[in-house]
Protein backbone atom coordinates (compact mmCIF):
# COMPACT_ATOMS: atom_id res chain seq x y z
CA UNK A 1 0.00 0.00 0.00
CA UNK A 2 1.30 3.40 -0.86
CA UNK A 3 0.30 7.04 -0.67
CA UNK A 4 -2.51 7.31 1.88
CA UNK A 5 -2.96 7.85 5.59
CA UNK A 6 -6.00 5.59 6.00
CA UNK A 7 -7.70 2.59 4.45
CA UNK A 8 -11.35 3.46 5.10
CA UNK A 9 -13.80 1.04 6.77
CA UNK A 10 -14.71 -1.84 4.48
CA UNK A 11 -15.20 -5.60 4.43
CA UNK A 12 -13.23 -8.10 2.35
CA UNK A 13 -14.74 -10.85 0.20
CA UNK A 14 -13.40 -13.69 2.36
CA UNK A 15 -14.16 -14.14 6.02
CA UNK A 16 -10.58 -14.60 7.23
CA UNK A 17 -7.20 -13.27 6.18
CA UNK A 18 -3.80 -14.40 7.36
CA UNK A 19 -1.46 -11.40 7.23
CA UNK A 20 2.28 -11.10 7.66
CA UNK A 21 3.47 -7.51 8.06
CA UNK A 22 6.83 -7.31 6.31
CA UNK A 23 7.24 -3.55 6.60
CA UNK A 24 4.74 -1.29 8.38
CA UNK A 25 4.50 2.27 7.12
CA UNK A 26 5.33 3.33 10.69
CA UNK A 27 5.23 1.86 14.21
CA UNK A 28 1.67 3.11 14.76
CA UNK A 29 -0.27 1.42 11.92
CA UNK A 30 -3.49 0.37 13.63
CA UNK A 31 -6.20 -1.95 12.36
CA UNK A 32 -9.58 -0.90 13.71
CA UNK A 33 -12.82 -2.87 13.79
CA UNK A 34 -16.20 -1.18 13.55
CA UNK A 35 -19.93 -1.78 13.92
CA UNK A 36 -22.71 0.38 12.52
CA UNK A 37 -24.23 2.81 15.01
CA UNK A 38 -27.65 1.80 16.31
CA UNK A 39 -29.61 3.85 13.75
CA UNK A 40 -27.70 2.17 10.87
CA UNK A 41 -27.70 -1.45 12.11
CA UNK A 42 -30.55 -2.45 9.78
CA UNK A 43 -28.58 -1.46 6.67
CA UNK A 44 -26.78 -4.16 4.72
CA UNK A 45 -23.00 -4.20 4.55
CA UNK A 46 -21.56 -4.88 1.12
CA UNK A 47 -17.99 -5.77 0.12
CA UNK A 48 -17.61 -3.06 -2.49
CA UNK A 49 -18.57 -0.16 -0.23
CA UNK A 50 -16.52 2.13 1.95
CA UNK A 51 -18.35 3.22 5.07
CA UNK A 52 -18.24 6.70 6.66
CA UNK A 53 -16.74 6.65 10.13
CA UNK A 54 -19.46 8.99 11.47
CA UNK A 55 -21.99 6.14 10.96
CA UNK A 56 -19.84 3.64 12.87
CA UNK A 57 -18.78 2.83 16.42
CA UNK A 58 -15.24 1.65 17.13
CA UNK A 59 -15.29 -1.86 18.60
CA UNK A 60 -11.63 -2.82 18.82
CA UNK A 61 -8.19 -1.98 17.48
CA UNK A 62 -4.84 -3.70 17.23
CA UNK A 63 -1.33 -2.80 16.21
CA UNK A 64 0.12 -5.79 14.42
CA UNK A 65 3.86 -6.07 15.06
CA UNK A 66 5.94 -6.43 11.93
CA UNK A 67 7.52 -9.80 11.17
CA UNK A 68 4.58 -11.61 12.75
CA UNK A 69 1.49 -13.42 11.54
CA UNK A 70 -2.04 -12.40 12.46
CA UNK A 71 -5.38 -13.83 11.43
CA UNK A 72 -8.17 -11.29 11.02
CA UNK A 73 -11.89 -11.65 10.50
CA UNK A 74 -12.05 -9.41 7.45
CA UNK A 75 -15.78 -9.99 6.95
CA UNK A 76 -16.18 -7.50 9.81
CA UNK A 77 -15.94 -3.79 9.07
CA UNK A 78 -12.31 -2.77 9.48
CA UNK A 79 -9.93 0.03 8.57
CA UNK A 80 -6.23 0.79 8.84
CA UNK A 81 -5.25 4.12 10.39
CA UNK A 82 -2.04 6.10 10.99
CA UNK A 83 -0.42 5.08 7.74
CA UNK A 84 2.62 7.17 6.91
CA UNK A 85 1.95 8.93 3.61
CA UNK A 86 5.57 9.03 2.56
CA UNK A 87 6.31 5.45 3.52
CA UNK A 88 5.44 2.11 1.97
CA UNK A 89 3.50 -0.57 3.86
CA UNK A 90 4.33 -4.09 2.70
CA UNK A 91 2.39 -7.14 3.77
CA UNK A 92 1.80 -10.68 2.63
CA UNK A 93 -1.86 -11.75 2.79
CA UNK A 94 -3.41 -15.17 2.43
CA UNK A 95 -7.17 -15.18 2.14
CA UNK A 96 -8.61 -18.13 4.00
CA UNK A 97 -11.55 -19.52 2.04
CA UNK A 98 -12.74 -22.15 4.50
CA UNK A 99 -11.61 -23.68 7.78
Amino acid sequence: MWGGEVVYPHVDKNELALNFIIQPSCDKDVTQFWEPKEQYKDQNIYQVNIYPIEKLDLVDEIIVPHNSWVILNTSKLHSVENLEKTSQRVLFQVEVIEI
